[in-house]
């Protein structure tokens, strides 16, 4: 398996027969580090789902960059970024019929 660089990703998220739009960020989350050694991360918001995932098998598929990984000089900036990226994935996802193909 390949892991894509540094950045934010238009995603799918594939949970049991449902397919959902996700937004992805790996990186090293320089707008919230604590000033510990920076770890590489991998996060997945979901969009459109809600409940409990613990327990739960899902499948995360890149579907394509949407940005570079980014300082934010506030936590309020980068809320308003992670929005505009959610808008962007889910306008591609609905606009390309899910994706089906993607994972």
């Amino acid at each position: 398996m390949q892991i894509p660089g540094v950045g934010t990703y238009a995603s799918t998220v594939r949970l049991g027969d449902t397919l959902y739009p996700g937004v992805t960020n790996i990186g090293y989350r320089p707008s919230v580090e604590d000033g510990s050694a920076p770890l590489l991360n991998a996060e997945t918001h979901i969009i459109g789902y809600e409940g409990d995932l613990y327990g739960k098998e899902l499948r995360v598929g890149i579907r394509f960059r949407l940005r570079n990984e980014t300082k934010f000089p506030s936590l309020d900036a980068l809320a308003d970024q992670i929005r505009v990226d959610i808008s962007r994935s889910l306008e591609d996802f609905q606009k390309e019929g899910g994706w089906g193909l993607c994972i």
